[in-house]
């Protein structure tokens, strides 16, 4: 599947991988999936979502109003963009995770995301 959802750090840290083309259909499960998985973790659950290897992504606001649509758990702390180059994805990435009224950063590798979660579980960085 062009999108894959596993642990990080078990409980805390969900990484998300966007490889290749997608579809809306595999965001739809990919998303409920990955609530399922931080339901089952412990708050504040932080999720990495790394594109650096996304190739064909949905363009159409229409065609996403069924991700956007999924909700998502409370237990969502942050939400880490990763790798998003693409001006078009990067605006519809960010809007995603504003719908979702979620915090977010955009990072360009895993490890400054994850230094960034170092840094808020010390109380390093202030919430929005």
């Amino acid at each position: 599947m062009p999108i894959q959802n596993s642990w990080y750090i078990e409980g805390r840290v969900l990484l998300t991988e966007l490889i290749g083309d997608v579809t809306v259909d595999e965001m739809v499960i990919s998303s409920q999936q990955g609530t399922a998985m931080i339901e089952s973790g412990t708050a504040p659950i932080y999720n990495l979502v790394d594109v650096t290897r996304l190739g064909h992504f949905p363009l159409k606001l229409n065609d996403l109003k069924q991700v956007f649509s999924q909700g998502t758990s409370t237990k969502l702390e942050w939400v880490f963009l990763i790798g998003l180059q693409n001006v078009l994805v990067k605006f519809l990435a960010t809007t995603f995770v504003q719908v979702m009224k979620r915090n977010y950063l955009l990072m360009n590798t895993v490890e400054d995301a994850l230094q960034a979660i170092d840094k808020l579980e010390k109380g390093g960085i202030v919430r929005k």
